[in-house]
């Protein structure tokens, strides 16, 4: 096989399992292929240029070089990726994701999960697992909550919640996957009523409250700021936050500026851990804790940071 230019597998990290699949891959592949989330920006657009804009939610080889990027799904994708590893280091790939997948019977797991789990290892087991992998698209278990957010929104694209109390009801999982499919009139219009909320819900704002609100809510009258075009730079954003820190307290502002919606409890937000929580560029981690890049988690073009204008590209570590 030609071994020039980028070759890159995309797995769905969003299932229950295949951030330790992503590792496992990295060992057996060592450098001859990188591993990185479907939802990267980069594997996105990758996707887009050679499968179309439906391309299947599955995992993916990806080939990348100077005259253009082709890329693989199924049993086409099982073929090259076995010429590109070579028998030996492919077999080592094939026997551990096996070897995962029947550890995997043995964790806690939901009456949902184990039916498909059960669906699953009827495929084979240990290399015969793994091939199935390969040749399927189907990860060792069930998509968790935000794989099922984006299934969810993906059949429901003509009649996605826009208005702020039915889009507030949702998980974050979903609401962030819902604000991702929406424009940028529906997009200010979600900011418009959130700081209209909060300003019902808080009348004894101070004076400096009241004119970081109020700029606020000049700043979503402008859908503009919340495309892909808007002339707002990062250090804009910047200083509205450290501004907005400075008046409300770091936990206060970032309910307010880069969390569309209720903040979520600890236990809700636990269940996140498989889908990038946080923006590198923006980071509302906390005082000591930074946004890092993880490969492992599932990256989006949106929904982190100050109002939600940067990607979720991180975990807060």
């Amino acid at each position: 096989m030609q071994s020039s230019g980028r070759w890159i597998v995309g797995f769905d990290a969003s299932c229950g399992r295949c951030a330790e699949i992503a590792e496992i891959a990295k060992d057996a592949a060592g450098e001859k292929l990188e591993v990185l989330p479907l939802a990267h920006p980069d594997v996105h657009q990758w996707r887009q240029e050679s499968l179309g804009q439906e391309a299947p939610w599955a995992p993916t080889l990806v080939h990348v070089t100077d005259n253009g990027v082709r890329a693989w799904t199924g049993p086409s994708m099982g073929l090259r990726l076995l010429g590109r590893l070579g028998p030996k280091a492919a077999f080592k790939l094939f026997r551990a994701l096996g070897e995962l997948s029947r550890a995997s019977a043995t964790a806690p797991e939901s009456a949902a999960d184990a039916v498909g789990r059960r669906r699953f290892l009827r495929v084979g087991a240990g290399v015969g697992i793994a091939m199935g992998i390969i040749l399927t698209g189907k990860a060792p278990a069930l998509a968790d909550e935000p794989g099922r957010a984006r299934a969810w929104v993906a059949a429901n694209k003509d009649r996605l919640p826009a208005a702020y109390p039915e889009f507030s009801k949702h998980s974050m999982a979903y609401r962030r996957a819902i604000y991702a499919e929406l424009d940028q009139s529906a997009r200010a219009q979600l900011w418009s009523e959130h700081f209209a909320q909060y300003r019902l819900a808080h009348p004894n704002l101070s004076a400096k409250q009241q004119k970081i609100l109020g700029h606020l809510e000049a700043l979503a009258k402008d859908t503009s700021v919340f495309g892909k075009s808007s002339t707002r730079t990062e250090k804009d954003d910047e200083t509205l936050k450290q501004e907005a820190i400075e008046a409300f307290g770091r936990d206060e502002a970032g309910a307010l500026l880069a969390t569309l919606g209720p903040v979520e409890p600890t236990s809700q937000a636990q269940a996140l851990l498989v889908d990038c929580e946080c923006s590198v560029q923006s980071n509302w981690c906390g005082v000591i804790w930074p946004c890092s890049a993880l490969p492992s988690c599932t990256a989006s073009w949106s929904g982190c940071g100050t109002l939600y204008r940067y990607p979720c590209d991180g975990m807060c570590t």
